[in-house]
């Protein structure tokens, strides 16, 4: 008798668990266009993390460049899309590592609303396994926010760039002190003259006390001369106003601190 309710317990569990556990969609999504150094074919992992600790993982090959998104339905959760406070997306790389980059995430159980979590940026940074890897924050993510950055080039002569443009944002966060960032590196960007405007969504840094700009040092002409460059936080308002730019930035990182 006291076989028959174990095995009927076990039974009753297993019944709980299939009817909680839902499949977890994800979708990829590129820009418009590829950025000038196109996208490796390899493999990426992509972790999906719950408030309540649960974690749902994809494993599969980045595909051809594709101006849209890819959905895969091979992750199981009993989480809800509410509970959603990251990406950690992770890409493998066999010889070169190019990176990847990425316009916005699409996370969906099955008759469920969308999360969209927004990216606009490369996955390229290399950790020790020669693993590229970043993580990406939900907006349901309670310090979560969007930072605006607006960035002006000279006008004078020779102080445009082909190189990729990065830099370090450091703040007085107690969730996220230093968080660096690379915006899109098409054809045009950065050129003479050019005022463009980029958004990077990540956790709360705090107020901003300096920013640290530097290029790859790629291009017939790398170093650039930048006269503005502000960042405005969405969660509060606050702009941020680099002061002492007019100077040529290489690979050399130079800091700047802030009006």
């Amino acid at each position: 008798m006291k076989s028959l309710i174990l095995v009927l317990s076990l039974l009753s569990t297993l019944a709980t668990f299939a009817k909680e556990q839902t499949p977890l969609f994800l979708g990829l999504y590129f820009p418009d266009r590829p950025p000038k150094d196109g996208y490796s074919d390899e493999y990426y992992r992509a972790k999906v993390f719950f408030k309540q600790g649960d974690v749902c993982e994809f494993f599969k090959q980045i595909p051809p460049f594709i101006g849209g998104g890819k959905y895969q339905d091979n992750c199981y959760t009993s989480g809800v899309i509410e509970d959603v406070e990251k990406v950690e997306f992770s890409l493998f790389c066999a010889e070169k590592c190019d990176g990847v980059y990425f316009s916005h995430f699409e996370l969906q159980f099955k008759e469920s609303n969308k999360l969209i979590i927004p990216a606009l940026r490369w996955v390229d940074e290399v950790s020790d396994d020669r693993t590229l890897i970043k993580t990406f924050y939900s907006p349901t993510h309670a310090n979560f926010d969007t930072y605006i950055i607006e960035i002006g080039t000279s006008n004078d002569d020779k102080s445009g760039t082909d190189a990729r443009v990065k830099m370090d944002i450091f703040g007085t966060g107690s969730n996220a002190k230093v968080i660096s960032y690379q915006p899109d590196s098409f054809e045009n960007n950065f050129e003479k003259g050019a005022f463009e405007q980029f958004e990077l969504s990540t956790l709360h840094l705090g107020d901003i006390t300096k920013v640290c700009l530097f290029n790859d040092g790629t291009g017939s002409n790398p170093d650039w001369k930048p006269e503005l460059v502000w960042l405005t936080s969405k969660k509060t308002g606050k702009t941020y106003k680099l002061k002492g730019l007019g100077q040529f930035i290489s690979t050399t990182k130079k800091c700047f601190s802030i009006e």
